[in-house]
């Protein structure tokens, strides 16, 4: 369902980069992620942590909602939620939905800009 792995930011930050491996991030896909990703982030709650959702095509409401307690349960804990490789539809749900300029949401690069 998700993959960890630590890695330096430009800074020499040390980044948990957890990146989801599903396409369609729904009730079901929450419910199954939740226990185990909440484990994650409780250990690391003064980090920053990258979510990939370079796989994620789809987002429920569930799933912004489990964003968003783990963008706040970051923020408590001093640490930062960065979204990176955001796909074109959840991008636009973050960007309608005005949660955009809460979270630090990086769409996926165009083919253009590679």
């Amino acid at each position: 369902m998700f993959s960890v792995h630590l890695s330096r930011d430009a800074h020499e930050e040390q980044v948990t980069v957890i990146t989801l491996e599903v396409a369609t991030l729904d009730e079901a896909a929450v419910s199954k992620l939740d226990e185990r990703l909440t484990e994650e982030i409780d250990g690391r709650l003064h980090e920053t942590i990258h979510l990939d959702m370079k796989n994620v095509d789809y987002i429920s409401s569930t799933a912004i909602g489990k964003i968003m307690a783990i963008y706040r349960r970051l923020k408590n804990g001093g640490g930062k939620l960065v979204l990176v490789n955001v796909n074109e539809f959840p991008a636009d749900v973050f960007r309608i939905t005005g949660l955009s300029k809460a979270l630090d949401v990086h769409p996926c690069p165009t083919p253009s800009a590679k």
